[in-house]
């Protein structure tokens, strides 16, 4: 179908990470409202950094989402329009409450330095 541009799972860290790690590789910001995410926990950790199982992200154009919305209900899964990628910022919202707002480029460099920083080999 050609519909989807990118996806990546949730299994490893959960959506913030899966989302995270889009924004990481593709050098765009990203803002998502992990309110809108089809889920029944109570708190928002739960949400972010859930590892459930058969869960992604994905992105896609404006004009494909309806179109991919319409295959998920279809078949039977759960599908919801969680945020954008644009900018150069990763900005998480909660009930109209931003929790965080790194610039992807600062995400970058943090995990990219995390171990040789920990082995005392920081550049």
């Amino acid at each position: 179908m050609g519909l989807i541009s990118s996806a990546n799972d949730c299994s490893s860290g959960g959506l913030l990470i899966a989302v995270a790690e889009m924004c990481m590789l593709s050098g765009l910001g990203s803002t998502i409202d992990i309110s809108k995410c089809p889920s029944s926990a109570k708190r928002w950790d739960e949400i972010a950094f859930s590892e459930s199982h058969s869960r992604f992200v994905i992105t896609a154009s404006k004009a494909n989402s309806p179109k991919i919305a319409e295959h998920a209900r279809k078949n039977g899964a759960k599908c919801t329009e969680i945020g954008t990628f644009k900018g150069k910022i990763f900005d998480v919202v909660y009930a109209n409450k931003k929790l965080a707002s790194p610039p992807v480029e600062k995400m970058k460099y943090e995990w990219e330095t995390a171990i040789p920083r920990l082995m005392g080999d920081a550049k």
